[in-house]
């Protein structure tokens, strides 16, 4: 009898995922019956390696780097305006990423304290933020207008170096982190083990969230292109030879490629390679600062265009979903999709600015009564909240806060909700795109044999080490088979903790 329930729930779990999913299977069909239809045009190299070889880009490769050898002092400037400004913009980004971090440690807290620093904070210096988008995006002209207008390509490559080493220091930091905390948590409390790595395949859940389907891929073809076309442009400046360019396959991982003329690449210097190898991160990272400032652009716009069609309607919410074992009061009441709330404990709620003044007072257990905008009631109640330094605080388990606007009278509901849809899917498309070109650019940097990291090792190792080329191998290999330990570390320890 129980394994006939355990056949059932099977059963059940997959119509559910089938129905749940019938899109995204029916388009990755589609796209594996179009590859197998077409088997015999890629290359196999190795066991698991498949490349689709063109020649797409490779002209267009050309006409950005044709003039590039001209010198101005126009050139220099912009250079040396880009230098000025990458530094600036990654200290305040630093500080701003590092804050809420290091605020949560009694050390940080101390010093502050100590030191009359109470200003140096996130909620104050998030005032500043506004200026630090703006200093961003005078470093993402400059860093055109260096490119494209004056042509400083080695020299902007260089600064790629940089940014690759720093990538290659905080992305092995970040999972070597990652690993220890993983094993600390397996041995004491395994049941609190969570994912730490996953693939983003556009269609299905990561990081708790769907990521969608057609953004998700208009997103990862933007990836593809800026990163591999760094690298071309970057090779066709040191004047090394663009063989082709395509698409591959690494087993079931999707990926582009430029492939330069290897024996080129060998004959040149070092600091060429690291340039060529560096280029494709760094131009991820710039990518990533791109979309930060359309986000922040698109949300100065994006109230002022809404107040001309529509008015202020309650707010835009959704439960937590659970993980693992853990769900949250919110989600078990019911709210398992987005609702939009008009009413809480009684309070009449117009906008975000109403939500945040009745949130911000929960206390741990109190009861808490929503109303959505078709009149159903969500009842729960809230729970302590799992930041041990607000512990007078309640915690619902909702995210994911936007303001609602109804359409005036005087606005037709088709265009209204055609300005509201293309408002959100470019504010996706920017988020999705930023935040998956800053994870690959920092993931490239991990040496990992295929990656760009371990490309960039391997020339510096050579560097270093000159005509010790057995011992340039031995830390190399050395170097690729530890970070595959990590990774799969990242990979195993969740999945073992699911059984325990």
């Amino acid at each position: 009898m129980t394994l006939l329930n355990l056949n059932i729930s099977l059963l059940s779990s997959a119509i559910n995922f089938l129905s749940e999913h019938f899109v995204v299977l029916a388009f990755y069909s589609a796209i594996l019956l179009v590859l197998f239809l077409n088997r015999k045009r890629f290359e196999k190299h190795g066991s698991f390696i498949l490349l689709l070889k063109t020649h797409i880009g490779i002209e267009a490769m050309d006409k950005i780097v044709k003039g590039h050898e001209k010198k101005t002092w126009k050139g220099k400037f912009s250079v040396w305006i880009f230098l000025g400004l990458f530094i600036l913009s990654l200290i305040l980004i630093l500080i701003a990423i590092s804050l809420p971090f290091l605020e949560a440690t009694e050390s940080f807290r101390s010093f502050r304290a100590e030191n009359n620093l109470g200003w140096f904070n996130h909620n104050a210096m998030s005032a500043y933020f506004p200026y630090i988008y703006v200093l961003v995006f005078f470093l993402v002209v400059t860093c055109f207008i260096s490119v494209f207008i004056f042509k400083r390509i080695k020299e902007i490559g260089y600064f790629g170096i940089f940014s690759g080493v720093l990538g290659f220091f905080i992305i092995s930091a970040l999972l070597i982190n990652s690993v220890f905390e993983l094993l600390t948590q397996f041995f004491t409390e395994p049941e609190q083990v969570e994912t730490m790595v996953a693939p983003a395949i556009p269609g299905l859940e990561v990081a708790g969230q769907t990521f969608p389907l057609l953004i998700g891929w208009i997103a990862i073809i933007i990836i593809m292109i800026v990163h591999e076309g760094a690298h071309g442009i970057v090779a066709r400046a040191y004047k090394i030879k663009v063989q082709s360019t395509g698409l591959a396959f690494f087993g079931p991982i999707l990926g582009a490629f430029v492939e330069p003329d290897i024996k080129q690449l060998e004959k040149a210097s070092p600091k060429a390679q690291a340039s060529v190898y560096a280029a494709g991160p760094f131009a991820n990272f710039i990518l990533w600062l791109i979309c930060l400032v359309l986000i922040f652009l698109l949300s100065l716009a994006t109230p002022h265009v809404t107040t001309l069609i529509g008015y202020d309607n309650g707010v835009s919410l959704e439960g937590i979903k659970p993980v693992k074992n853990i769900t949250y009061p919110a989600y078990e009441a019911g709210i398992t999709e987005q609702i939009t709330l008009v009413e809480f404990n009684g309070e009449k709620i117009t906008n975000l600015s109403d939500f945040w003044q009745v949130a911000s007072n929960i206390t741990p257990n109190q009861e808490i009564v929503m109303k959505d905008i078709t009149g159903k009631k969500y009842e729960f109640q809230a729970e302590k909240h799992p930041d041990p330094n607000f512990p007078e605080k309640g915690f619902m388990g909702v995210n994911k806060f936007a303001q609602h606007k109804s359409p005036k009278s005087s606005v037709p509901i088709p265009l209204f909700k055609l300005i509201n849809w293309i408002i959100k899917t470019l504010h996706e498309l920017f988020e999705w795109t930023g935040l998956l070109s800053l994870n690959i650019g920092l993931i490239n940097l991990f040496p990992f044999f295929i990656t760009d990291g371990a490309k960039i090792l391997q020339v510096f190792l050579s560097k270093i080490c000159g005509k010790k080329e057995k011992l340039v191998q031995y830390i190399w290999i050395f170097s690729n088979i530890f970070s595959t330990l990590v990774l799969l570390l990242l990979v195993v320890i969740p999945f073992i903790s699911g059984f325990l």
